[in-house]
């Protein structure tokens, strides 16, 4: 398939997304959302050439929690909604941040908070708590921003209340983009797959389908339950160890 033919494709892929999440969103309950989600996720990364794998994931055994993943790209979120239904931690920002990350944000199961207001906090984290509580699965970026890959970044703690609150357990999960084109991500190859710093949306999207088929593992790492004696504060700083130690850096 042609460079032009995929990215037409692709738009396809992507209204289908919008469409199909919306609908189910305005007319049917959540979880009919996170299957349009998973299924129009499938659909872009297929055409974008890009082939997850998982370790140490099995999806009928896989029960409720708060998932604290380390963050590179946009194409993070798709990645993971084809293997994980789960509700989403935004920051309120990217409602407004590009028009297709957006969108995304909006259509697919969201739950937005603002970090600019450190007196939403409180009820942002019981919120989240009462998702987890409910029997959903929540995934965060404790980073904060998405990495360049030469490092992750350190955690913000907050959310990690949430996991405490609700009595679910917090897994880490790595992010490890393993190949860009048959070879090892590095510094030369990595702009055309990493979205960091102050990256135009569209200019890099349209480069995302030239860079070649992709391969992206998902680590699901040891979980940490929450106990007696481990507050927010040591989990995030477990989570970000366990991560950091299974990341592999661009030197």
């Amino acid at each position: 398939m042609t460079f032009i033919l995929r990215f037409f494709a692709g738009l396809l892929c992507i209204a289908g997304y919008f469409t199909g999440t919306a609908f189910t969103s305005c007319f049917l309950p959540k979880r009919f959302t996170r299957s349009a989600q998973s299924f129009f996720s499938r659909l872009i990364l297929r055409v974008i050439r890009c082939t997850v794998t998982t370790e140490n994931f099995t999806k009928d055994n896989f029960e409720p929690s708060f998932i604290a993943a380390n963050h590179l790209s946009y194409l993070d979120i798709l990645c993971i909604s084809t293997v994980v239904r789960a509700c989403f931690i935004s920051s309120i920002e990217v409602k407004g941040f590009g028009f297709i990350p957006g969108i995304i944000s909006r259509l697919g199961h969201t739950y937005f908070v603002d970090r600019r207001k450190k007196s939403s906090v409180t009820s942002e984290v019981a919120g989240i708590a009462d998702i987890l509580t409910g029997g959903t699965s929540v995934v965060f970026f404790p980073e904060g921003t998405s990495g360049d890959g030469s490092r992750v970044l350190p955690f913000k703690s907050s959310f990690f209340r949430s996991a405490e609150l609700s009595g679910r357990r917090t897994v880490p999960l790595c992010i490890n983009y393993t190949k860009i084109n048959g070879i090892k991500p590095s510094l030369e190859n990595r702009d055309l797959v990493f979205w960091y710093g102050d990256m135009g949306f569209f200019s890099h999207f349209i480069k995302l389908f030239s860079a070649g088929p992709m391969n992206v593992k998902l680590s699901f790492l040891e979980p940490i339950f929450p106990h007696e004696g481990i507050d927010r504060k040591d989990m995030s700083a477990e989570a970000h160890l366990r991560i950091s130690r299974k990341f592999d850096k661009i030197v």
